[in-house]
């Protein structure tokens, strides 16, 4: 090939227009301004998300630890609920559930999948680990 031999146009390659010594100095500056105003408003956006990601990763790494930690005290209500383990009184007048209690809990129909050192009153209490997996009127572990 010669030195000023022509290359093919290739689809979505840029055409820079010739002049006497080179490219067209004011068209590549528009170029590079309009492509560097792209990459910084990107990287804005990646600045952003990685701010998100690890507000995430706090908020669950806190919510992780909160899940271990056990809650204290009484719950009252119509239904009462706790996702995890749950030290003290369930009072609710319907239903209370807890995946785990120590203590007591009170109301018509109550649930725990497991019963540490504690005592169900109600018409149905279910505790897998219990006197009985399902009782009537009350069940109980104290191990």
């Amino acid at each position: 090939m010669s030195e000023h031999a022509e290359f093919p146009a290739v689809p979505g390659m840029i055409q820079w227009e010739r002049e006497v010594r080179g490219y067209n100095r004011a068209q590549v500056d528009e170029y590079v301004a309009m492509q560097s105003g792209q990459i910084r408003e990107l990287e804005n956006k990646l600045r952003q998300g990685l701010s998100e990601i690890e507000r995430l990763r706090r908020e669950l790494s806190e919510a992780r630890d909160a899940g271990g930690r056990p809650a204290h005290g009484a719950q009252l209500g119509l239904v009462s609920y706790t996702g995890g383990h749950f030290m003290g009184a369930q009072l609710g007048w319907a239903f209370n559930y807890a995946k785990e209690v120590t203590g007591l809990q009170l109301g018509i129909v109550n649930y725990a999948e497991r019963l540490n050192k504690g005592l169900q009153i109600g018409l149905v209490n279910i505790a897998k680990n219990g006197f009985l997996p399902v009782f009537v009127i009350f069940n109980f572990n104290f191990s």
